[in-house]
């Protein structure tokens, strides 16, 4: 049991309960892992797929021995904005254990030296090899008849879900781009957008992202002229992490889109 104030928490209870209900579909844990990467400082995100999983690779803050030891702690310790990137990290774990999961291996580098953590259903975990020289390695692997599919749905989940982040995110050897081909950008005080002009409709729909990943679609009653997509790594998201909490901050990432697309000649 944990102690917090006058009551106690049930750790264990919590966790199991976050295991089954933080991600809405645990497909998208590798969308919880690149936010974590993108939450860590990464300037580089190298995603591979192989015949039984997948490998992640990042560069920015590394984890500490601590973390990767401990790492549903920080679901226990509130909110804090530091801690973002080891919730999102405990979202991935989380998920990732309900896809008939193999083994997952985490060596991440720092000055003070390599931070492991491994676990498997079976008790045993592939030779990782050297670690990487700094930075942050993820790899996951499932039983050989499910291993390729289930590693190409989370790098068609990676394709699809990854923009205007603030990475170079390469998948299999080829770049994903930020944005559509073509489209205009605009950045604003931690406001990236991305916007293609057309004729005036109504009920237009913005694709939000939130450390480089898709979180939701929000529909704009009025008449739009543009298809847009709008970005802020400090947006809130919701438990289940499929939406955008409708707070200042957001509102005022739709007056930024609105000046975006409208505010020049």
């Amino acid at each position: 049991l944990v102690a917090t104030g006058s009551f106690k928490v049930d750790a264990a209870k919590m966790v199991e309960k976050l295991r089954e209900r933080q991600l809405a579909d645990p497909e998208g844990f590798i969308l919880a892992w690149l936010r974590c990467a993108a939450a860590s400082g990464a300037k580089d995100i190298v995603m591979t797929q192989s015949f039984l999983g997948i490998e992640l690779f990042f560069d920015g803050t590394p984890f500490s021995a601590d973390e990767l030891t401990q790492p549903y702690q920080v679901l226990l310790e509130g909110d804090a904005p530091e801690a973002a990137r080891g919730r999102h990290f405990a979202y991935g774990l989380l998920a990732v254990q309900r896809l008939n999961l193999g083994w997952v291996r985490v060596d991440s580098t720092g000055p003070q030296g390599t931070a492991k953590m491994a676990f498997s259903r079976s008790g045993k975990v592939p030779d990782a090899g050297a670690p990487p020289e700094s930075g942050t390695r993820i790899r996951v692997g499932w039983p050989a008849w499910i291993g390729w599919w289930r590693g190409y749905h989370a790098a068609r989940e990676a394709r699809l879900g990854y923009g205007l982040g603030p990475a170079k995110f390469t998948l299999n050897d080829v770049e994903v781009p930020r944005a559509p081909k073509g489209w205009e950008t605009e950045k604003k005080g931690g406001w990236r957008a991305a916007f293609k002009r057309g004729s005036v409709g109504p009920g237009a729909s913005v694709r939000v992202y939130c450390l480089g990943t898709f979180i939701e679609e929000h529909v704009v009653e009025e008449a739009s002229a543009a298809d847009a997509w709008l970005a802020n790594d400090a947006l809130e998201l919701n438990i289940s992490q499929t939406g955008v909490r409708r707070d200042k901050l957001f509102y005022a990432g739709l007056e930024f889109l609105k000046h975006a697309i409208y505010g020049r000649p």
